[in-house]
């Protein structure tokens, strides 16, 4: 069993913790909003797989005590997966700080919206040895009347291909 960090696991990304979660990961879920967490916990058939971590990870020293203490109740963890607002930069860091341990391995996907630029953010990042960095760009879907932006479900299942695929660059959708 692995243990998941998911930061905007409540929202565009619930369907991702969900699946996760069935499949038998322990999650551990930063959000801000306690009724969309109440809405993912109803869902869940196993909710004792989920840790909610209520915080806004603007603020940095509760951002970084909830990760220590989920960290000491439910292992340590060996993904991330962070949709991190640009209005908490040093946010990601701080979970980098917090999960990277000598003795565990830890695959990062981060999130990033369109104009996202992965290899900017990468350079941006301290990244220990053990962190293994990896994007994920949201992109636009064409159709007939142009382009539109990704629903929520198709975020979820591009963010799962690129865990399962480990990519450490993908889009979803096109640029």
């Amino acid at each position: 069993m692995k243990h998941a960090l998911i930061i905007g696991g409540t929202g565009m990304l619930s369907q991702f913790t969900t699946r996760m979660a069935v499949a038998g990961d322990h999650v551990s879920v930063v959000a801000r909003n306690s009724e969309k967490m109440e809405r993912l916990e109803a869902g869940l058939a196993n909710a004792d797989m989920l840790t909610k971590l209520y915080v806004n990870y603007e603020n940095s020293e509760e951002l970084r005590e909830k990760i220590r203490t989920t960290v000491k109740h439910n292992g340590p963890i060996d993904i991330v997966i962070a949709w991190i607002h640009t209005s908490a930069p040093e946010a990601l860091q701080i979970v980098i700080d917090e999960v990277a341990k000598p003795e565990n391995s830890v695959r990062i996907f981060q999130v990033l919206g369109s104009r996202g630029t992965p290899e900017s953010q990468r350079r941006s990042l301290n990244l220990p040895q053990q962190i293994q960095y990896r994007s994920v760009v949201l992109g636009k879907v064409e159709n007939e009347d142009g382009f539109r932006w990704l629903t929520d479900e198709e975020i979820s299942e591009g963010v799962w291909e690129a865990m399962v695929n480990d990519r450490s660059a993908s889009v979803i959708g096109k640029q």
